[in-house]
């Protein structure tokens, strides 16, 4: 992609960016796929490094709810304990900031904040989910049925029922 960057209320490419990108990187010679195929592709994984990184976002910010949660209450941690979620930490910060260099680069973006919202949104999301189902198979299964019944906005994924069974440990 050239100088053009994403404002910050659109957080997909445009359609130009992404030829300049497929472009600049000589994916038609390197693949010999159609141009069409390799936007479809492209767009798929600048969607999964967006999710990415709001994902790790996401983590970072449900371990801060945990620890929080647990000093609240004064749990003792064990220096094992304390070792492990230290370095699930360490790991999760690592993640989102491959995702944020990632998606800088790709992206050409300056600042990654734009899509803090965006990880607000999720955790919110994944938050409300867990609230209203819980380990409630019937509804979950309503919550998954309303979402696979919607039509795709951006035709990335598709889905079937069967492939959200939860195993049961």
């Amino acid at each position: 992609m050239n100088e053009e960057t994403l404002n910050k209320n659109q957080c997909e490419p445009t359609a130009d960016q992404y030829d300049a990108m497929i472009e600049s990187l000589h994916l038609v010679e390197a693949t010999g796929l159609a141009h069409d195929e390799l936007r479809m592709i492209v767009r798929r994984a600048l969607v999964s490094l967006n999710l990415c990184y709001v994902l790790a976002d996401v983590v970072d910010s449900l371990m801060k709810d945990v620890e929080d949660q647990l000093l609240k209450v004064k749990v003792p941690y064990d220096d094992r304990d304390r070792s492990y979620f230290k370095e699930m930490k360490k790991l999760v910060g690592a993640s989102r900031k491959w995702a944020q260099r990632a998606t800088r680069d790709l992206y050409h973006i300056k600042e990654t904040d734009d899509f803090t919202g965006e990880s607000d949104w999720w955790y919110n999301i994944i938050r409300l989910i867990e609230d209203r189902t819980g380990e409630d198979e019937l509804k979950t299964k309503q919550v998954l049925r309303w979402l696979t019944t919607m039509p795709s906005v951006m035709g990335l994924f598709k889905v079937n029922m069967k492939d959200f069974r939860r195993e049961r440990s």
